[in-house]
């Protein structure tokens, strides 16, 4: 096997032989200036196969490769002789990270990643959910409509989601996750393009992203409510039509990323295991600080004085890149 970059025609190669073509493996589209850009961090390549050709995307950013292999498995051989190359013919990269992937990565955890495969009717869907499920999704809009009022979804495309929409599902977040983000930012970073709102005449009370990249995959980046009305189950009620419209749409498969949310099993969701995670250049020091880490795991000691003692070994590994193990308590 041989492993080559590809240099020209990346515009066509990203929108046709990148796979699955979501939007976390679409480092051409996650932001459109600067490092971030074809033709700045992001670089393609091309491993060769006796019966096949594998493109990877890829992009740079200072000593940390962020790798495209989401939901994509490759051959072991083809995986761990790629690592070895990229470390080889780049030699300012410490660590490469992978966001799940199928791909066994050592002294990580394997973590659970759902998606849906959509049927071609909503019918269809509705047969393999449960039936207290299905008959939630009937009651839980009447219940809406009854006590709240007569609601609505608009479906917005990304040139019209307005900056109210955006700071009041960035509020939403902030308030039960304490997630913060600059707003002007956030679409083009999360390469978001679609909004659905849930609104009861002019009050919003949910809303939902999503990323689309093709004609049949969808990623579902996230969503979020008024926890106010948190009896309604907003957000099921969203998701399910989010999902309806995907199926009147053609739209073959939902990604959902990873955690353990109900919704993500309940509606269908498939388990497949992934790994989340960096691949450090140097394994020796890796070894060390993960022996380490581990016998901090096993002291018989409260998480304060793990997190204590993990701060101060850090001290010691000047390297930031190796530092990332450490985290995590």
């Amino acid at each position: 096997m041989s492993i080559i970059e590809v240099t020209e025609n990346l515009k066509n190669l990203f929108e046709t032989e990148i796979f699955p073509n979501v939007i976390k493996n679409r480092f051409d589209l996650l932001s459109q200036s600067g490092s971030n850009a074809v033709g700045g961090g992001v670089r393609l390549f091309k491993a060769l196969e006796p019966y096949d050709t594998v493109y990877i995307p890829v992009f740079i950013k200072n000593n940390i490769a962020e790798v495209g292999l989401y939901m994509r498995t490759l051959n072991s051989n083809v995986f761990n002789e790629f690592i070895e190359f990229l470390f080889e013919t780049n030699k300012n990269i410490e660590a490469l990270h992978f966001l799940h992937t199928p791909n066994k990565l050592d002294y990580i955890k394997p973590a659970t990643h759902w998606h849906i495969d959509l049927p071609s009717t909503i019918e269809e869907f509705d047969k393999r959910i449960s039936s207290k499920l299905r008959y939630n999704t009937k009651w839980y809009p009447k219940k809406i409509n009854k006590e709240i009022g007569e609601y609505s979804v608009k479906k917005i495309s990304k040139t019209e989601i307005t900056p109210d929409i955006v700071n009041l599902y960035l509020k939403w977040k902030y308030n039960t996750y304490g997630f913060k983000y600059d707003a002007k930012k956030y679409l083009q970073d999360f390469g978001v393009t679609t909004a659905y709102v849930l609104r009861v005449e002019s009050q919003i009370l949910a809303i939902g992203f999503t990323c689309e990249t093709n004609d049949k995959d969808v990623y579902f980046e996230n969503f979020s409510f008024d926890v106010k009305y948190h009896k309604y189950s907003l957000g099921m009620v969203l998701y399910y039509h989010i999902i309806k419209d995907l199926i009147e749409n053609k739209k073959q498969r939902f990604y959902l990323l990873g955690g353990n949310y109900d919704y993500k099993q309940k509606f269908n969701g498939i388990a497949t295991e992934t790994y989340t995670g960096y691949v450090y250049r140097n394994k020796n020091l890796v070894k060390h600080c993960y022996m380490l880490k581990n016998w901090i795991n096993n002291l018989n000691v409260s998480k304060e004085k793990k997190k204590v003692l993990s701060r101060f070994f850090r001290i010691f590994i000047f390297n930031k890149c190796y530092q990332k193990i450490f985290d995590g308590y």
